[in-house]
């Protein structure tokens, strides 16, 4: 059964589902406009999610009488000055992600990108393609004339084309 109001106000918390949702106060420890959502909910174009993807799926604004969003901010990358807005999502303050990000397309930062563990399935750019890092930067080999021997070769970051070799070199040329 569905009913239509054209007005909801809410003084104090609105309850969404069967859940007991006790992190939001009880008595006079209420959180005074708190919501409780059991999930899921989607914000924007329905349409946009063919089914569940997550407890909280935003979709950009399907509302005419809105006038369509705008994130006055422009972050610096490559080809200039970018502004992907209207946004569907704008965050003004710190976020945290306790688990896994997972983008499909580009990352655009404006100013540092700071990684405790950085892993990469392709090449890692920064400063506009002048630095790559790539990761088959580490890669194990058989030895050539040795049977059960392995040759484990790196490429370390730096400007210059040296060759360093470690262990005993029984001939004094190395050959071309």
């Amino acid at each position: 059964m569905a009913a239509s109001f054209d007005d909801i106000a809410v003084g104090k918390r609105l309850f969404i589902g069967k859940g007991n949702p006790e992190l939001l106060g009880r008595g006079p420890f209420e959180i005074r406009g708190s919501m409780y959502c059991e999930s899921p909910a989607v914000f924007g174009r329905a349409n946009q999610f063919p089914n569940v993807w997550a407890t909280v799926m935003i979709g950009k604004m399907g509302n005419s009488d809105s006038p369509p969003p705008y994130f006055p901010g422009f972050v610096a990358s490559c080809a200039g000055p970018v502004n992907h807005s209207p946004y569907s999502l704008a965050v003004r303050g710190d976020a945290y992600i306790q688990n896994f990000l997972d983008v499909q397309k580009d990352i655009t930062a404006g100013r540092k990108v700071r990684a405790l563990g950085l892993e990469a399935i392709g090449d890692v750019v920064a400063g506009c393609g002048a630095h790559r890092l790539s990761v088959k930067k580490n890669f194990s080999s058989r030895h050539p004339s040795k049977d059960g021997w392995i040759w484990r070769q790196s490429c370390q970051n730096s400007p210059f084309n040296d060759v360093y070799i470690r262990g005993r070199i029984k001939k004094k040329k190395v050959n071309k």
